[in-house]
């Protein structure tokens, strides 16, 4: 079994040592001081010690001594390095690591970046992390996306657009993509299908948020320049945000006005005649919406709930409860997959119910999560104080830390996989790839 390399473990921009440690200064995990601590003179005690790490501008982990975890290093505290799990490695590999019997350097080996059998493709291993590719920029306020097998698709609420983009990207003159719908009062969920793109909207604040919509355009590869006119398929909608299709309905959570008046709906493709029908209602902050042949998922943000309902009608039956805040939703044949931003967990649990399995803790707040099948993805949107990560586990769980797909990424949202890439919408208004 590969485990991660121990450089990328101890994260993205973290200032290494020439033996592959992290500095101490300030604090544990600062960066090093500019100049090394002066030696002691001759006959002085010296600095090698746990007890007495170096002085004269050395900030040692708890006074001059370093606490546990770290080792003094020629007067510097270093994090002891985490041991890496490796093939049997042929003689003359060094601080290498042996991947299918080769001498590889994970954090530069674009066949093995981060990890052994981790390709990045056309694309450079820097630090043990695939180079991204930017896909679109200039997004004002984009929400959530969807993939098809050629296109991105988004929402932005900056400017009441829903958009879509190549995989491969857009052309420098049209790097924010071409709109398929303009003047929606704060769009926010997206499914397609091979036809249409559905979407949410929010409403607006003079309305209460209770004059939101379900809405559907034709899935024009070359849509008008100001996108198409919008069929109406759900009207009064108390805040819908997260949306799904299936081959005859389409599904979506009115996140509601208040702590407890959330619903999850269905309406078919061609749109509600009369009412839309509530699979479940009284939700408390809804966010994660899965859907599979019979059943829909979702996540409560306001009860720490995850529940299951029949979407043939029946009650609904809690799954998992007592979480902190879960977000993102991702299901397989077999499990349910979450994000939770109030304590950092990403977690596990089997779709026929039991107890839950924590696959990974994050630094920071984990927000939406996506599965292949075999890894789930996660966002980090704050792994580093104002920044984020883009992340991988075994559906299995992380026997260590997980796998960084990209980082130092402006606070990282929604995200979504494909055969060979993992994508993420930033903040900072892109939408960029990563071999995943």
């Amino acid at each position: 079994m590969q485990r991660t390399h121990a450089k990328a473990m101890l994260g993205a921009g973290a200032a290494l040592a020439t033996l592959g440690l992290t500095f101490a200064a300030g604090s544990c995990g600062d960066p090093p001081p500019a100049e090394p601590p002066l030696l002691p003179p001759d006959g002085a005690v010296a600095f090698d010690s746990a007890n007495n790490c170096g002085s004269q501008g050395q900030f040692c982990c708890g006074d001059l001594s370093c606490v546990s975890g770290y080792t003094c290093q020629q007067g510097f505290c270093v994090q002891t390095p985490i041991a890496i799990e490796q093939d049997s490695a042929p003689p003359g590999c060094g601080a290498f690591e042996s991947c299918g019997g080769a001498c590889v350097d994970p954090m530069s080996d674009p066949s093995n970046c981060g990890m052994c059998g981790h390709s990045c493709g056309a694309t450079e291993c820097t630090g043990g992390i695939c180079s991204p590719t930017l896909i679109a920029s200039g997004l004002t306020g984009a929400t959530r996306m969807t993939l098809d097998a050629t296109r991105v698709y988004w929402t932005s609420a900056g400017d009441g657009t829903v958009r879509a983009v190549a995989k491969e990207g857009g052309s420098s003159g049209s790097m924010a993509g071409d709109i398929l719908a303009a003047n929606i009062a704060s769009p926010y969920g997206i499914a397609v299908d091979a036809t249409s793109v559905y979407f949410t909207s929010e409403g607006t604040t003079a309305g209460s948020f209770s004059d939101g919509m379900v809405l559907e355009v034709p899935n024009l590869k070359n849509p008008p320049d100001a996108g198409s006119t919008p069929t109406v398929l759900a009207t009064a909608r108390r805040r819908p945000r997260t949306l799904r299709v299936d081959a005859t309905s389409v599904y979506w959570l009115d996140y509601g006005v208040s702590t407890n008046d959330g619903a999850l709906l269905r309406c078919p493709l061609a749109g509600c005649a009369g009412t839309p029908t509530v699979l479940t209602g009284v939700l408390g902050m809804p966010f994660g919406l899965a859907v599979t042949a019979s059943r829909a998922y979702y996540t409560e943000s306001g009860t720490g709930e995850l529940s299951v309902v029949p979407i043939a009608g029946g009650n609904p039956t809690a799954l998992s409860s007592g979480q902190q805040q879960p977000s993102g939703l991702a299901v397989d044949a077999s499990h349910a997959y979450w994000a939770s931003t109030g304590d950092g967990n990403v977690a596990r649990i089997a779709l026929t119910g039991g107890s839950s399995t924590t696959m990974s803790v994050v630094m920071g707040f984990p927000q939406d999560v996506a599965t292949d099948g075999t890894n789930v993805y996660f966002t980090d949107t704050q792994s580093v104080a104002g920044e984020g990560a883009v992340m991988r586990c075994p559906i299995a769980g992380c026997s260590g830390p997980p796998l960084i797909l990209a980082a130092s990424v402006p606070t990282a949202l929604d995200v979504a996989v494909d055969d060979a890439f993992v994508y993420w919408l930033g903040s900072d208004g892109t939408l960029m790839r990563a071999a995943k």
